[in-house]
């Protein structure tokens, strides 16, 4: 697609210093498998108003231990499973209500005691929140 940038498989796997990821305004945005995963340092991705996430790959963001909340954009029509599997904090998870396919967000593996996640998702602009324990 013209305009669109690709996030690739593991392009920032592992990287221990990596604090921050903001989409900026106007970015049209696939990321891609396992591309954030191993960052044990990673808080929550921010994604600015206009920006266009149009998929978030398989585990994704896997083992980003200071992800705690799992904030799927309204532009997003895909996301992989296990795309916040092995977050240790994570407690929250919202879906803006367009993703079409939706993998198991957790993988159901963490390397914590299980623990109450709330599920949030927006359907004609309603939340409707589900709370269910995770592994």
């Amino acid at each position: 697609d013209v305009g669109v940038t690709t996030v690739g498989v593991s392009a920032f796997e592992g990287l221990e210093q990596l604090e921050k990821v903001v989409f900026e305004n106007g970015a049209n945005v696939i990321i891609g498998d396992r591309a954030f995963a191993a960052n044990k340092n990673l808080g929550n991705p921010n994604y600015a108003e206009n920006a266009t996430i149009q998929s978030i790959g398989k585990q994704a963001f896997a083992d980003c231990s200071k992800i705690e909340d799992a904030y799927i954009p309204a532009t997003a029509t895909t996301v992989g499973e296990g795309a916040f599997s092995y977050c240790e904090k994570l407690t929250s998870v919202t879906n803006l209500g367009k993703v079409t396919e939706v993998g198991d967000l957790t993988g159901n593996k963490t390397t914590v005691a299980q623990r109450e996640v709330t599920i949030t998702y927006y359907m004609w602009g309603v939340p409707f929140t589900l709370k269910t324990m995770i592994q």
